[in-house]
């Protein structure tokens, strides 16, 4: 899955956001932040990691910290609340759950578990008027709104951490360093990197920084970079007047004949063509 690594910024006093949204998509990215989903009308298709749901009214999903996944609404119609807040704002400054494991990332509701999720839709809808409100002092509830959010969750969503159900989990030191990793690629994929240059920035072999970054990422140090690469191409392709053979080097490619040739077999398309179906 083509994903990208996304630096959230958060405008608000805390790093806590809500909204409602109808119709929402969203390309494959992951980030430390947590993010919930909660259907309020209609349906939607959401992807965690390699699983795939279509989600109804009254289901929730929970996407924990550095995990991939997308939104898709086509063809369909749906109301939603979505929830996501960094971590650090609970104490935990890599991941949530830390400790525990979520026992599944989507919860369809049934007789057991509706009254939880209709106090979970409660209070993120109070979450989120407390947040807009914006009012002195408000960090307090809206902490309080978010905790007991989480503890809900953890009440009646979560296992224990044992070595069966660990098997392949990214530790929190290495989602950690992965993330500084891949915010440093970000901020450079315009310029040459290569493998051994950003291991030598990390004071880290070669061999060890690839395999973190597939394990974080779930692409190789080259597919990722390629990756933020297309992104960036593809936002310039929309929004500026440059010719492609600009483009092509303002992405940090060498030569227009090796862009063309990534971006089509990306995006099935060349990059004019592309272009002009904006």
């Amino acid at each position: 899955m083509r994903a990208f690594y996304e630096n959230r910024i958060y405008k608000n006093k805390l790093p806590v956001h809500v909204n409602t949204n109808s119709g929402f998509s969203f390309l494959a990215h992951w980030h430390t932040d947590v993010e919930m989903l909660f259907v309020m009308e209609g349906q939607i298709r959401l992807g965690i990691n390699q699983e795939v749901k279509v989600l109804s009214k009254g289901d929730l999903a929970i996407c924990p910290s550095g995990e991939i996944h997308y939104f898709d609404s086509s063809n369909m119609e749906s109301r939603i609340i979505l929830m996501l807040f960094h971590p650090k704002v609970i104490g935990f400054p890599d991941r949530w759950p830390k400790d525990r494991k979520l026992s599944t990332y989507f919860i369809i509701e049934n007789d057991q578990n509706k009254n939880i999720l209709n106090k979970v839709q409660v209070l993120l809808l109070s979450l989120m008027d407390e947040i807009n409100k914006n009012q002195e002092n408000s960090e307090y509830i809206i902490l309080a709104r978010l905790y007991e959010i989480l503890w809900l969750v953890i009440q009646n969503f979560s296992e224990p951490i044992t070595g069966s159900n660990d098997k392949g989990r990214v530790s929190n030191e290495e989602l950690s360093v992965a993330h500084k990793i891949l915010r440093y690629i970000d901020e450079r994929d315009m310029l040459d990197l290569t493998l051994n240059m950003v291991a030598d920035e990390f004071k880290m072999s070669p061999s060890y920084l690839s395999k973190l970054i597939k394990k974080v990422s779930g692409m190789s140090f080259l597919s990722y970079l390629t990756s933020r690469r297309m992104l960036r191409a593809e936002h310039l392709l929309k929004v500026s007047d440059k010719n492609i053979t600009e483009i092509s080097y303002d992405c940090g490619f060498k030569s227009v004949r090796t862009f063309n040739r990534v971006f089509k077999k990306l995006n099935g398309l060349s990059p004019s063509q592309y272009r002009k179906n904006q």
